[in-house]
């Protein structure tokens, strides 16, 4: 997944089930650059199984050192 931010901030990456129930947190270490990030899911849920073919949320939320926060909400097609 690739992400843009206009200035450093600390990301957290949230991959739901289409229905908003929570599949894995991925969280980068650290403040991430300003500017193109990514951040590799395997597919597999937080229990180590894979996830099934289907249609998953991806909720991207950033936040500055000074307190700005923002998020994006993006669905992500998996095909096995």
């Amino acid at each position: 997944m690739t992400y843009s931010l206009s200035k450093p901030a600390s990301v957290e990456v949230s991959v739901m089930n289409i229905s908003g129930r929570p599949i894995r947190t991925l969280a980068s270490s650290g403040v991430a650059p300003s500017g193109a990030s990514q951040m590799v899911w395997n597919l597999q849920a937080a229990n180590g199984t894979k996830v099934p073919s289907g249609r998953y949320l991806v909720k991207i939320t950033a936040q500055s050192e000074d307190g700005q926060s923002t998020q994006t909400l993006v669905t992500l097609q998996v095909a096995r």
